[in-house]
């Protein structure tokens, strides 16, 4: 009877660590994730001039613009509703019909500009975005994230341009 209670009593004292060493660790990578006040805080130290696009408290969304290669590149930048990720997009311009070509084209670029992605929204807007991933973000690897989606659009241009 001792050895089944001990037996008993061994099996939910390793559930309960079980259960408390999850909640820590999930807590641990909680703590080096960007929320939206520390993005926007790293984007002015970073020397960018940001624009809040949305302040509402949960969908906080900042813009900025960088040049490359004589472009001026707008990007906005937002933390995912997921927290996982902080997205980088940038408005390329609205899609009106093209031809199957040029689509193929813009398509095919993407196995060159990976990870960064072109996409057509819901609303016909042609963007490229680039998900970041938010555990322990640091600032130079957040430059180095915007360096890499300002340079695709400015070095595909021809690629991306619908006029």
């Amino acid at each position: 009877m001792k050895r089944v209670w001990f037996v008993g009593l061994s099996m939910m004292l390793a559930a309960v660590v079980a259960m408390t060493a999850g909640i820590s660790i999930v807590g641990a990578q909680d703590e080096g994730a960007v929320d939206a006040p520390k993005l926007r805080e790293m984007l002015v130290n970073l020397g960018y001039e940001v624009k809040d696009l949305n302040s509402k408290v949960g969908e906080e969304k900042y813009e900025f613009k960088i040049t490359k290669n004589d472009l001026d590149v707008p990007i906005a930048a937002e933390v995912s509703k997921s927290k996982n990720f902080i997205w980088l997009t940038a408005f390329l311009g609205e899609y009106t019909r093209q031809t199957p070509e040029k689509l193929e084209k813009i398509l095919k670029a993407n196995g060159s500009i990976q990870p960064c992605m072109f996409y057509l929204t819901s609303k016909e807007r042609l963007m490229v975005a680039l998900a970041v991933d938010n555990r322990t973000l640091t600032p130079a690897v957040l430059r180095r994230r915007i360096d890499k989606i300002a340079t695709d659009v400015a070095t595909n241009q021809e690629v991306w341009n619908l006029d």
